[in-house]
C-alpha cells in the first residue's frame, strides 16, 4: 500500500515512522523548506511560527516519542533549536531522510475508485499522484486569527499576530503595547515585553487557567503533577482536588471527605510533611469545613474580563515591596485569573507559564479588557469604557482552522474536531486520518500525535478495527454534544481540545496498547512510578500492539524520584476513593464514573 503523508512536523514524522514499521510505501509531502511544522523557525517576517526565544511548555517527557527518548543531557524544557534536532535525529534513526519531499504543496484531495488523488505544486510545476490513503498531518497554525474589531483598518499603530514576531524585545523595544489574549504566547509576550517596551497591556476577555511548568519540588516539572493516580477523577472533582484541597480558604464537600478519609494517612505524614500536616488537621476544627457539605458550590465565576480587570486593579492596588508578597501576589493572581474564566479548572487549555504573573502584580504590565473598538488615530477603547494610546496590538489569538485543499469534505475549508471520530477519522472512511489536529490541556501534541498515529496504521495494517459508519456518526454527534457543553466558550474557535489523558487511555483502549497495571503488583518501585509519575506516552509501550517493554522500562527508571507528600495524597484517590467512585456509578450516579 501506498501512502501519502502530508506535513513534515512532528505529527507527520510520527506517522511516516509507524507506515514503514508496517511495511507500507511512503512519501512526506512538506511546504516547507525544513521539517519541524510548529517548531519551524523562519526570520522570514511573512512566514508564521516560533520566535526566536520560544522553549517548551511541556517537559521533554512528554515531548518526546515513546520509543525515542531525549538524551538525558536535554534541558526538561527544550529550546525550539534543540527539539528540531531531536526531529532530525528521529529521522535518521528510521531512516527517514529520503522520504521527505521540501517545498511541495498540496492543492486538492479527493478520492475515486482508484484512491486519493493529490494535486501538488513544487514550484513553477503543478502535478498529479494518486496513491491508496492519506495522513493529514498538515496542522492548523497556518493562517492567523484575527478578531474582526470596529476600527481596526483605520489604526494608525501596529496591527500584528504573534506568530510573525521573531524577536519581540527588539521589534517593540520603547512602545505602548498590547498583548490580546491569555494563551503560553501571550503570556511569554507579557514576560518579554515587561522590560522592554514602555507600557503593555494584556488584554483578556475573560480569565484563563494558569499552572507552572515547574512544579513546587525544584527538580520535577509542572506536568508530573498529573499522574494516573489522580486524573482518573470527574472533572467536577478533579477541579476540587486541584482547587480547593489546596487552598487554605476554599471549601467544598469533596475536600471535606477527603481529609476525613485520608484522616489516618495525614496523622502518618507529621513526620513527613509537617507543616501541610498540621494546616490539613486544623481545616477540621474550621465551621466551613462541616457547612461545605451542605451547601451548593461555586467553582468559578463569570466569563467576563471586565470584572477580572476589576478584581486585579484591587488586588494590586498597593505595589508589593518585597519578593515574598511579590509571590504571594502572583499566587492570588492565579486564581483570581481562573475564577473568571468562566468554567472548571480543567475544561480549558491551560497556559503553561507562570512569570507574566509576578510583573503584571509589580506593575510592569497590567491587565485590561478585550478591546471594544479602535477609536481613531492609536487610540483604543476596552470594554469597560477605559481608552489608551498604542503603538501596537499584538493577536495572541490562534489559527483558523483551514485546510483548502479538503475544500470536497471540509465545510468552508473549515476542520471542526467534533465532526471527526475521535479527532482522527471521517465516519465511514480508514484510509484517510487527521493526525496532530488536537489541543491536549496538559501533555503534549507530540505523544497525542504518536498515539493517533499508532491507531490509524494499525487500521491500515488490519491490526485495529474500526465500528461501522452508522456508530461512527451515532459517537460523533454524542462527543460533539459533550464537547459543546462542556466547552462553551472555547468551542466558536477551538473544536479539538482533548483532556490528554482520557484521551489517550481512549486511543490507546482503540490501539489495543494500554497499561495492565496489576501485572506490576509484584515490582513495587515499578508500580508507584506508573501511578504516581508522569502519565507520558512509553506508559503504553509495555503491552499489546507495538509493545517495546525494553524501552518502555528504561522511560520509566529514567523517571526521578518522587516526593513522598505527593504519593501519599494521591494514594487516597486511587486506593480508597477509586473503588468507592466505581461502586457508586455501578449503582446508577453518572457524576461519579471514573474518567478511566
Amino acid at each position: 500500500m501506498r501512502v501519502c503523508v502530508i506535513g513534515a512536523g512532528a505529527a507527520g514524522l510520527v506517522t511516516a515512522k509507524h507506515l514503514l514499521e508496517e511495511g507500507f510505501t511512503v512519501e512526506i509531502l512538506e511546504k516547507r523548506d525544513g521539517l519541524g511544522g510548529l517548531w519551524y523557525f523562519s526570520k522570514d517576517q511573512k512566514e508564521s511560527g516560533v520566535s526566536d526565544k520560544t522553549f517548551a511548555t511541556s517537559s521533554k517527557t512528554f515531548l518526546q516519542f515513546s520509543d525515542f527518548p531525549m538524551e538525558p543531557s536535554m534541558d526538561f524544557f527544550p529550546h525550539h533549536a534543540d527539539y528540531i534536532k531531536y526531529l532530525k535525529e528521529y529521522v535518521q534513526a528510521f531512516h527517514m531522510e529520503g522520504l521527505i519531499k521540501y517545498g511541495y504543496e498540496v492543492l486538492h484531495l479527493h478520492k475515486s475508485a482508484k484512491g486519493w488523488h493529490i494535486k501538488v505544486r513544487h514550484g513553477d510545476e503543478v502535478y498529479d499522484d494518486c496513491f491508496d490513503a492519506v495522513a493529514v498531518c498538515s496542522g492548523l497554525h497556518h493562517v492567523p486569527l484575527i478578531p474582526e474589531i470596529p476600527g481596526i483598518d483605520e489604526f494608525e499603530g501596529l496591527n500584528i499576530h504573534s506568530s510573525f514576531i521573531k524577536d519581540a524585545a527588539q521589534e517593540l523595544a520603547g512602545k505602548r503595547v498590547v498583548v490580546v489574549g491569555g494563551g503560553e504566547s501571550a503570556a511569554d509576550l507579557v514576560h518579554e515585553l515587561a522590560s522592554a517596551a514602555d507600557t503593555v497591556y494584556m488584554s483578556l476577555k475573560r480569565g484563563m487557567a494558569v499552572t507552572r511548568h515547574w512544579s513546587i519540588y525544584p527538580h520535577l516539572p509542572g506536568d508530573f503533577d498529573s499522574t494516573r493516580a489522580k486524573v482518573w477523577l470527574p472533572r467536577e472533582f478533579l477541579h476540587d482536588f486541584n482547587m480547593s484541597c489546596r487552598l487554605k480558604d476554599q471549601y467544598s464537600a469533596f475536600k471535606t471527605i477527603y481529609t476525613l478519609v485520608g484522616l489516618p494517612v495525614f496523622l502518618v505524614m507529621l513526620s513527613i510533611s509537617y507543616k501541610k500536616t498540621v494546616e490539613t488537621l486544623r481545616s477540621l476544627f474550621d465551621p466551613h469545613t462541616w457547612t461545605a457539605l451542605f451547601q451548593p458550590q461555586a467553582r468559578y465565576g463569570p466569563a467576563c474580563g471586565v470584572e477580572l480587570t476589576k478584581a486585579y486593579k484591587q488586588l494590586c492596588a498597593e505595589p508589593p515591596k518585597t519578593q515574598e508578597e511579590i509571590s504571594e501576589k502572583a499566587i492570588q493572581l492565579k486564581y483570581t485569573l481562573d475564577w473568571y474564566s468562566g468554567t472548571m479548572h480543567n475544561s480549558q487549555p491551560f497556559t503553561k507559564r507562570y512569570a507574566f504573573l509576578e510583573d503584571l502584580v509589580q506593575g510592569k504590565g497590567q491587565i485590561a479588557p478585550a478591546i471594544k473598538a479602535y477609536t481613531g488615530g492609536r487610540n483604543i477603547e476596552f470594554e469597560d469604557g477605559s481608552t489608551a494610546e498604542v503603538d501596537a496590538v499584538v493577536f495572541c489569538t490562534g489559527f483558523q482552522s483551514l485546510l483548502p485543499f479538503l475544500q470536497d469534505y471540509l465545510e468552508d475549508q473549515k476542520l471542526d474536531g467534533r465532526s471527526l471520530y475521535k479527532n482522527v477519522f471521517l465516519p465511514g472512511e480508514s484510509t484517510l486520518g487527521f493526525v496532530g489536529f488536537v489541543r491536549p490541556n496538559v501533555g503534549s501534541l507530540p505523544a497525542v500525535a504518536e498515539m493517533q498515529a499508532r491507531w490509524f496504521v494499525g487500521t491500515l495494517a488490519g491490526k485495529c478495527q474500526l465500528p461501522s459508519m452508522d456508530k461512527m456518526k451515532k459517537t460523533v454527534m454524542m462527543d460533539s454534544d459533550k464537547y459543546t457543553m462542556s466547552r462553551p466558550h472555547h468551542v466558536n474557535r477551538a473544536t479539538s481540545l482533548v483532556d490528554y489523558h482520557a484521551y489517550m487511555e481512549e486511543i490507546a483502549s482503540m490501539v489495543g496498547c494500554q497499561l495492565q497495571v496489576w501485572r506490576f503488583l509484584l515490582h513495587p518501585g515499578l508500580l508507584i512510578k506508573l501511578l504516581f509519575g508522569p502519565m507520558a506516552c512509553f506508559q503504553y509501550r509495555f503491552h499489546g500492539y507495538g509493545a517495546k517493554p525494553d524501552v518502555a522500562m528504561k522511560a520509566l527508571q529514567d523517571v526521578p524520584s518522587l516526593p513522598i507528600d505527593r504519593i501519599v495524597q494521591h494514594s487516597i484517590l486511587y486506593v480508597v476513593f477509586k473503588p468507592w467512585f466505581f461502586l457508586l456509578n455501578k449503582l446508577g450516579w453518572q457524576r461519579f464514573r471514573p474518567v478511566f
